[in-house]
């Protein structure tokens, strides 16, 4: 079972305060069924309407920041920096499978070998009764359990079934801790090199080193339709634009997402068009900035006692130039 999660602090969150019930309730409901499909955040139009939503709904989330517009449908925003992706949800069961069957296997092969243990005593009472068996043998086996090589008396020499299946199960508990011992050493290997060669490669060369851990799994799952080398070349490329700008650079896992390494360069800075992804990474980046700006105002007002207006007033303010210095955040308190 996989679980969408959010964050508690999500009722709260600038981005939804002036979003509708019907609009979370969308948000809500698409991202539990794209944890439970294995989707890494992809929603298809198709479904909107299915889970009560429409269009418009759809649209207010995107103009929000919460979804992206992709072939098909919508997307998450930084899904993978919230959620499990596929691939590490297949990688999670496999282990816990793995890990049953091991178990399932050891208690067995500790019932075979109490059974075995408990049938081991035979024959010595009606020995006089057999047949064929070799005189040397008998003898040795007759001297050896009546303790006459030793002076021992029958009752000091026999061991008993108990004493028999103890020392069986010392000797499994011994192999199982050698079998762990070993396991663990391999896993101890693998985690002191956890990131192959070619995404280190590519983590040094792309322009901003954030989310080392989402940005791995975007790169794994990236790997599915583009070799290592033209995705570091796209890297690289991007890095050397010289028209990107620091502030807009996207995050790595992003950028993966995204395929941006098949992107056409840049247009020149101060070009009256910009790309699609470009005004879109400034829209991301501009709210960014707004939404830090906004909750240092709100802590400053709640801890003078003023009343605080909701994020959408601020941002109304903001770019009418109003001035607030006189009244704090001023009116509309929530």
């Amino acid at each position: 079972m996989t679980y969408f999660k959010v964050d508690d602090h999500f009722h709260s969150h600038p981005k939804i305060l002036d979003l509708g019930l019907d609009a979370i309730g969308l948000w809500t409901l698409a991202g539990s069924w794209s944890g439970e499909q294995l989707t890494d955040g992809f929603i298809p139009s198709s479904l909107i309407a299915r889970l009560g939503g429409s269009p418009e709904t759809a649209q207010a989330l995107v103009d929000a920041g919460l979804w992206e517009i992709t072939e098909g449908g919508y997307l998450f925003h930084d899904w993978d920096a919230h959620n499990q992706t596929k691939a590490q949800v297949i990688e999670s069961r496999e282990l816990w499978r793995s890990k049953k069957e091991k178990q399932r296997g050891y208690r067995t092969s500790s019932k075979k070998d109490d059974v075995s243990s408990l049938d081991a005593p035979l024959s010595l009472n009606s020995v006089d009764s057999i047949e064929g068996i070799d005189e040397m043998s008998l003898g040795d086996t007759l001297g050896d359990s009546l303790g006459e090589s030793s002076g021992e008396s029958l009752g000091e020499s026999r061991e008993s079934p108990g004493t028999r299946n103890k020392e069986q199960g010392t000797r499994n508990r011994n192999k199982e801790l050698g079998t762990r011992t070993k396991e663990l050493g391999t896993r101890n290997k693998e985690v002191g090199k956890r990131y192959e060669d070619d995404y280190e490669h590519f983590w040094k060369t792309y322009p901003r080193r954030v989310g080392k851990l989402a940005s791995y799994a975007a790169w794994k799952k990236a790997l599915m339709i583009a070799d290592a080398e033209s995705i570091i070349a796209g890297a690289q490329a991007f890095a050397d634009d010289p028209n990107r700008q620091e502030e807009f650079t996207p995050h790595p896992a992003t950028w993966l997402n995204q395929g941006r390494w098949e992107d056409d360069p840049l247009p020149e800075r101060g070009s009256a068009q910009l790309s699609k992804t470009e005004v879109n990474d400034n829209y991301l980046s501009k709210l960014d900035r707004q939404i830090e700006q906004y909750e240092k105002e709100r802590l400053d007002a709640a801890s003078r006692g003023e009343s605080i207006i909701d994020f959408g007033e601020w941002t109304r303010r903001q770019d009418s130039g109003e001035s607030r210095s006189h009244q704090g955040m001023g009116g509309n308190a929530y």
